[in-house]
């Protein structure tokens, strides 16, 4: 941070993403840079303004800018709501885009839990979902580039990420619609978000559940598809991958006991996903598996509960050799 005594009035400035202040987008906090003593900060974008193909070139020219500690909030802000304007930039180089892509879809993850309830959730999943569909639509991108943006050690809100990725890579990879693959984005983003609602000590705890503790651990589904339906999603689809993410295809899953197709594809494709990050991911009593380790134990030793056929696809989609 940067200190600056403007007018007799101490101001802290923050520095800012530039590759992030992309053309036609306006934005509603000023942009600062300072001076060649780096002494002093001038406004070099006025709040409200649209940003135009000259600003972006004086914008480029210049090594760091800041904005007001006070405008932090704006700034988070636009960046969720220019997510997919960021992510189809092609003046951005994709590793970049992907990076801050995922970085800005981390702390918006974290949000959603920390306030499950806030109507205004719905939108931020939307924002997420267009701006991870716009880099995996870039012919360019690559699964394994994508699948390399997955955090390895486990916290709710990363895993909830992770499997909201390897969603709709599979989603992609099996040609959904581009609305279905939003609404499959949506769902996977929510799919654990009932453990907000979970004592900490249970989804915190560093070992095996005990049987009464698993007891209350299972009621996330149906706690994550009540915030759902809180947040003014009505869609059977999104509401069904929320809700039964943890059915199995012999029947013996939560909450409903779903057997085989009676589980909503959303449904089979969360669930295989949230075992698969779930394997591949560091825990606090277990070390991490490899992808290939995390698929051959799936295949021999969980073939009763997961789709089979999801399994068979998501090994070609990730071109490993069986």
């Amino acid at each position: 941070m940067i200190r600056n005594n403007l007018a007799s009035v101490n101001k802290t400035y923050i520095p800012i993403d530039k590759r992030v202040l992309t053309e036609n987008t306006e934005v509603n906090f000023a942009v600062y840079q300072t001076n060649e003593t780096k002494t002093q900060m001038s406004v070099m974008l006025q709040s409200d303004s649209v940003i135009k193909s000259k600003d972006r070139l004086r914008l480029g020219e210049v090594e760091r800018l800041y904005i007001l500690e006070d405008d932090s909030d704006d700034y988070e802000g636009f960046l969720e709501k220019h997510l997919k304007s960021i992510a189809s930039n092609e003046n951005i180089p994709i590793e970049q885009r992907a990076d801050i892509l995922y970085s800005k879809a981390a702390s918006m993850m974290e949000d959603i839990f920390l306030k499950p309830d806030d109507v205004t959730n719905l939108m931020t999943c939307e924002n997420l979902a267009d701006g991870f569909m716009a880099l995996i639509g870039d012919e360019r991108v690559t699964i394994s580039s994508i699948m390399k943006l997955a955090v390895f050690d486990y916290y709710t809100h990363t895993h909830s990420l992770n499997v909201f990725i390897y969603s709709i890579l599979l989603g992609k990879f099996i040609k959904l619609s581009s609305g279905d693959l939003k609404k499959l984005a949506i769902a996977s983003i929510l799919h654990d978000l009932g453990k907000s609602k979970i004592p900490s000590n249970i989804t915190n705890k560093a070992g095996e559940l005990t049987e009464r503790e698993f007891y209350f651990m299972k009621a996330h589904a149906k706690y994550g598809h009540s915030c759902a339906i809180a947040m003014g999603i009505n869609d059977e689809a999104i509401l069904s991958g929320i809700k039964h993410h943890h059915e199995k295809m012999d029947g013996n899953g939560y909450p409903d006991g779903l057997k085989g197709r009676q589980i909503s594809l959303f449904a089979r494709i969360i669930g295989f996903c949230d075992i698969f990050d779930s394997l591949t991911t560091k825990r606090s009593y277990k070390e991490k598996m490899s992808s290939y380790a995390a698929l051959e134990l799936m295949r021999n030793h969980m073939s009763t509960h997961i789709d089979v056929n999801l399994l068979k696809i998501f090994i070609k989609m990730m071109k490993l050799d069986y």
